[in-house]
């Protein structure tokens, strides 16, 4: 299963870890979003920071796999340099929800985009820590 989103490998430093979200059922990319230097100030974003955008279609096991995606993000080396976010994207309360993959200017999307294929492979050791920043 690959993304279905037009020009969403336009941006090569995002380009295997949008095939590898592509490999997870159930998530929709909606939008890609990469700030570059002197864009997305307004909205404080930092330079060069990965963001994407993307539904979490249940019935197609997308719950599963955003346990998967937040799960590999505590795999990487710089796991704290990445956030899995929910954001309201209308007005009705019982399907509002999108998420926000975020990756600050230091986050190597290519490394979650590794983590994320070792997990889907059932290798669970990427990381000696636990993810301080998983929880409710």
């Amino acid at each position: 299963m690959t993304a279905q989103i037009e020009n969403v490998s336009s941006d090569e430093r995002v380009r295997m870890l949008v095939e590898a979200l592509g490999d997870l059922p159930g998530i929709v990319i909606l939008s890609l979003g990469c700030g570059k230097s002197g864009s997305n100030h307004r909205q404080g974003r930092l330079a060069d920071q990965v963001c994407i955008d993307f539904n979490v279609d249940v019935l197609a096991g997308g719950w599963r796999s955003l346990n998967i995606l937040v799960f590999a993000t505590s795999q990487t080396d710089d796991f704290e340099e990445f956030v899995v976010r929910a954001w309201p994207n209308t007005d009705e309360p019982t399907d509002c929800l999108s998420f926000r993959l975020r990756g600050s200017k230091s986050a190597n999307p290519d490394e979650l985009a590794y983590a994320i294929e070792r997990v889907l492979e059932g290798d669970y050791s990427g990381h000696d820590e636990p993810s301080r920043h998983q929880g409710g």
